[in-house]
């Protein structure tokens, strides 16, 4: 078996870069999917003369992907867990590349009635299956290969600055499309083209993935006959409450990265009156800001010994900023926007580069797919999914009159950052110093 101390630098940058390569194409599969729930799916699937009442039904069906996603954690943990990393990260890419071409390949309302969003939304639930087993896969298996790196927490974040990657990618194609095409043209067809995109590269990525050899810890564990039977029973015999602590960790993120983007691009071009290309122009800018925030966060859990002295920046940095950041949305100015947009997303995702490796680190090699997997997807549903759909009823509730309810939008990001704040307190123990075993 090949252990780690034998990988070279170029051996440990090909095999991160592949990892990266899928998780970068799945934030892109599922941003594309957050982009036009904000800015397509209203018109083509539910047409209302209530643009409040059309964004609240696209949001909900978009949310409903994250039903699916506790489902895929268990469902890939556990074959990740008893046949291998690699295995099953192959079939998340492979499961989210059908969810694409469905979501691309679905007639309007206007041309099927009813039957559109039904479709949507089995198509959404299958992709919120696969990527219910992507993001904590691939952090367990950069974690075991790098379990005995001085930096490790740096190596594992690149599996993060996938997300970074993916909506780069994600809103620029978007971003190209609303700029190189008649509006209608774009709303009939144009937006569909990034699905279809997404449907070819995933299926490249799995073929790619394909080459990476296994983990040696599990190698190791499966050499021995260490695998478990049902890891996720097992899982939650021994570490229930370490897991529901992951999950309320996981809370702000899910909430504040949602919010971020799907939401603020929503609010952007709906009710101040931007356009779309300036509300994805924000998104873009935000996350290129993020690419090197992820870098110093993941550098200085390393530097300091510490991955929850850098988790908590996050949820107290939102409470602190999420209402100088809808003061500065309701501004207008096309400057201070930008800036909101940039700053919230840049402080929401500092704290969460360190996730990935804290995660692996906390979880033994038995169910470490499996714990880090479903506490992330248990959150989702809770936080990603639900906080859009809450500010959305919110401005429903108020007519879409943004300047009396923005409020009350800003203590729903405030309430996720508290919940979040008292669960990193809890979670006493740190591990940037633990051996991987």
């Amino acid at each position: 078996m090949k252990d780690m101390v034998e990988l070279s630098r170029r051996e440990l940058i090909k095999i991160i870069t592949i990892l990266n390569l899928g998780t970068t194409l799945e934030w892109y599969d599922f941003i594309i999917a957050s982009t036009a729930a904000a800015i397509v799916w209203p018109q083509v699937f539910f047409p209302s003369s209530n643009p409040a009442s059309a964004l609240l039904l696209s949001f909900t069906v978009f949310a409903l992907g994250f039903v699916a996603r506790p489902v895929g954690s268990i469902l890939f943990g556990h074959f990740g867990d008893k046949l291998g990393r690699k295995t099953s990260l192959i079939w998340t890419l492979l499961t989210m590349a059908l969810g694409s071409l469905g979501v691309g390949l679905t007639p309007s309302y206007i041309q099927i009635g009813i039957l559109a969003p039904i479709l949507l939304t089995i198509f959404r639930l299958l992709q919120g299956l696969g990527i219910g087993g992507e993001w904590g896969g691939a952090a367990t298996m950069a974690t075991e290969f790098v379990s005995n790196k001085r930096y490790r927490g740096f190596w594992v974040s690149w599996i993060q600055q996938g997300l970074q990657f993916g909506v780069i990618l994600a809103n620029i194609v978007f971003y190209a499309l609303l700029g190189l095409m008649p509006r209608l043209e774009f709303f009939e067809f144009g937006w569909r083209i990034a699905f279809y995109v997404a449907f070819v590269i995933a299926v490249i990525a799995a073929i790619i993935r394909y080459k990476i050899a296994e983990t040696p810890l599990f190698t190791k564990l499966s050499s021995e006959g260490q695998v478990l039977r049902v890891p996720f029973i097992e899982m939650m015999r021994r570490d229930w409450k370490r897991v529901l602590i992951m999950t309320g960790i996981f809370l702000q993120a899910s909430a504040g990265f949602y919010i971020a983007i799907s939401f603020s691009e929503a609010y952007i071009a709906k009710f101040l009156g931007f356009s779309d290309s300036f509300a994805v122009q924000t998104v873009i800018l935000g996350a290129i800001a993020t690419i090197f925030g992820t870098m110093l966060a993941s550098f200085l859990s390393d530097l300091i010994g510490s991955r929850r002295k850098i988790m908590i920046i996050s949820p107290v940095g939102v409470i602190l900023f999420s209402i100088p950041f809808f003061l500065l949305l309701n501004s207008k100015d096309p400057v201070l926007v930008t800036l909101a947009v940039i700053g919230y997303y840049f402080i929401e995702l500092f704290g969460w580069s360190v996730m990935p490796t804290f995660y692996a680190e906390w979880m033994p090699t038995q169910y470490r797919y499996t714990a880090t997997a479903f506490a992330i997807n248990l959150a989702t549903p809770l936080s990603g999914g639900l906080a859009p759909i809450i500010m959305a009823s919110i401005l429903q509730t108020f007519r879409g009159n943004y300047l009396i309810a923005w409020p009350y939008l800003a203590l729903v990001s405030i309430a996720y950052g508290i919940i979040s704040a008292i669960s990193v307190a809890l979670a006493r123990s740190d591990t940037a110093a633990k051996k991987i075993e």
